[in-house]
């Protein structure tokens, strides 16, 4: 009859440490983003539609929540920032405040991997027209990225 030992011993020989410190930084790295290209830009080798990876795919994440309006996903009626509404309002500090309030509340709510760090809304009266400009930190690769937007009505 085999005896059954809960706790193995374990030698000296099996466990291994590398002082690489490099080789230890690269393979500390858990999660790679993956996202599809919305634009649908085909590999030229596969003629598959290419990924986007790490911060792009991030980046890209943030541009779609920013430019999502509430109601226009099925089954997540209040996903989004609803910027396209704000334009409608009269172009004053308060519409201003209001277009920060919405970008910050969607971003810190919806998208766990960013740090939001700047929000910069400059008003464009003339061209009827906000320029908009989202810099933050992504979490997991510490590394700063933005999203830079031209928020117009159409007339």
């Amino acid at each position: 009859m085999a005896e059954y030992n809960e706790t193995p011993s374990l030698n000296q020989n099996d466990w291994s440490v590398s002082d690489d410190v490099k080789r230890a930084s690269i393979t500390s790295k858990t999660s790679q983003f993956v996202d599809l290209d919305l634009n649908l830009v085909a590999n030229p080798f596969t003629n598959d539609i290419q990924f986007l990876r790490d911060d792009r795919a991030v980046t890209g994440a943030v541009r779609n929540l920013l430019l999502t309006n509430f109601f226009e996903r099925p089954f997540s009626p209040l996903l989004g920032a609803n910027l396209i509404g704000l334009l409608f309002e009269p172009a004053d500090a308060i519409t201003i405040g209001n277009l920060e309030e919405a970008i910050a509340r969607v971003i810190t709510k919806h998208e766990p991997r960013v740090e939001l760090t700047g929000i910069i809304i400059d008003d464009d009266v003339e061209g009827n027209a906000y320029n908009v400009t989202v810099k933050f930190r992504i979490k997991e690769i510490n590394q700063t990225a933005g999203v830079s937007i031209r928020l117009t009505r159409l007339r």
